[in-house]
Parts: structure tokens; C-alpha cells; sequence
């Protein structure tokens, strides 16, 4: 949540906003590394996407490093702030998501890897601005389905971005009606987990309902 305020709509001025953003993936990978750039902005904040599809009779690796590199090679961990696993199939396919509070401005180095060989590894990384520095996020929801609509339910309040990051087991289509696609990376339906997407909407104060359509039944799994 950023800052409570009022635009000239009355609505909350100092909500926080997508300033950048990148997607990778890679298949039978142990690792995913690439940039990502901060721009001077107020009260900036990075948020890392990252899921893990698997086939529904295996499981997937753990993570065993998740961080960034600024130019000059100097490392910062990334902090884990939610994660879900499984899916109605069994197989342990996983998605997290990590942070990185107040980062400096500058280009970054996103490195993540596992201990192993991950069928599919997605992830992506959001820069914001305008990002509540002590309080960055108030509430984090979860939840794994089969179908082909992903949907996750949160509490809002007026003055926060809701962000929806979602892996699908086939070809994602849109967001929901109410909320702003950020990307969409489809690449096949050979594990539960290797289409991803992002999306977000502004706060209400009520209780909202992020969702996804995909091209057909399959495995799922949001935040």
C-alpha cells in the first residue's frame, strides 16, 4: 500500500504504480538469470515472480538461491514473502514470490536457481514506485485449481495495487475483466506450470477476485 492521499477523482493518489518489468523462462534449466533496471523513482520496490511447473507423477526442485546483482557484482537476497504447492494432479509444482524493499536505482542481475533440474522454471521481476518503504505488503493470498480459469480472492483497501502473478498448464488468454494485464509468457502444456502472466487492479476497499482465462483445462496455480 502506498501513502494514504486524494487525487482530483477523489481516489487514492499516492497508490503505488508499475514503473518496469521483464519475464523469462526456460525449460529442463536448473537456473534463470537476467536484468532488470530501477529507475530513479520515489519509493521504489521489486517484486520477483517465480513458479516451477513439473509433470503431475514428480516433484520440483527446491530453491536454493534467489538474489540480485547490481553492476558493480555486489549481492542482495531476495525475501520470500509467499509460495504455494501442488496442484489437484499431485505433482508438486511450486510458485513464490520474493521482494526486495527500497533497492537503489541502477540496472540488477535476478538470479535464481534450484537444487536440481526444474521441468519448467518461469519467473519475472516488477519494479514499482510510490511502495509503502515499512509496510510494502499488507496481505498475500494463494491458490491452486484445475480448470481453465485461475482465480484467487484478496481483502483490499482504497489506497493499495492489487498484483496477481499466475501460472497455468495451458496457453493463457486474459485477465480478468476488472484488472490490467502486466505480461503474458505462454510457451507449451508439457508441464503443469509453463504459461505465466501478471496482472493488476487498483484497491476498493473490498474484497476483489483476480483471475485468468487460459485456452483449456489444465493445472494452476496464483498469488
Amino acid at each position: 500500500p502506498g501513502d494514504a492521499g486524494s487525487d482530483g477523482d477523489g481516489a487514492a493518489s499516492a497508490r503505488p504504480r508499475l514503473v518496469d518489468k521483464l519475464a523469462a523462462a526456460r525449460t529442463q534449466a536448473s537456473s534463470v538469470t537476467y536484468s532488470i533496471s530501477v529507475p530513479d523513482e520515489a519509493d521504489p520496490y521489486l517484486l520477483v515472480t517465480l513458479q516451477l511447473g513439473t509433470h503431475c507423477d514428480d516433484t520440483a526442485p527446491p530453491v536454493n538461491l534467489a538474489e540480485v546483482q547490481d553492476q558493480d557484482g555486489a549481492s542482495q537476497p531476495l525475501v520470500s514473502i509467499a509460495a504455494i504447492d501442488g496442484t489437484p494432479c499431485l505433482g508438486n509444482s511450486h510458485s513464490e514470490l520474493f521482494e526486495l524493499r527500497a533497492p537503489a536505482p541502477g540496472t540488477y542481475a535476478v538470479v535464481l536457481a534450484v537444487a536440481g533440474i526444474a521441468p519448467s522454471l518461469h519467473s519475472a521481476a516488477l519494479v514499482f514506485a510510490a511502495v509503502d518503504r515499512a509496510n510494502p505488503i499488507r496481505e498475500t493470498a494463494t491458490a491452486a485449481g484445475e480448470g481453465a480459469r485461475a482465480t484467487v480472492s484478496i481483502a483490499s483497501e482504497e489506497s493499495e495495487l492489487i498484483v496477481n502473478a499466475v501460472a497455468h498448464g495451458t496457453a493463457l488468454d486474459k485477465p480478468g475483466p476488472n484488472d490490467t494485464e502486466i505480461f503474458r509468457r505462454n510457451i507449451d502444456s508439457s508441464t503443469t506450470l509453463n504459461n505465466s502472466g501478471a496482472s493488476l487492479t487498483a484497491g476498493t476497499g473490498a474484497q476483489l477476485e483476480m483471475t485468468w482465462e487460459a485456452g483449456g483445462v489444465e493445472q494452476w496455480q496464483t498469488i
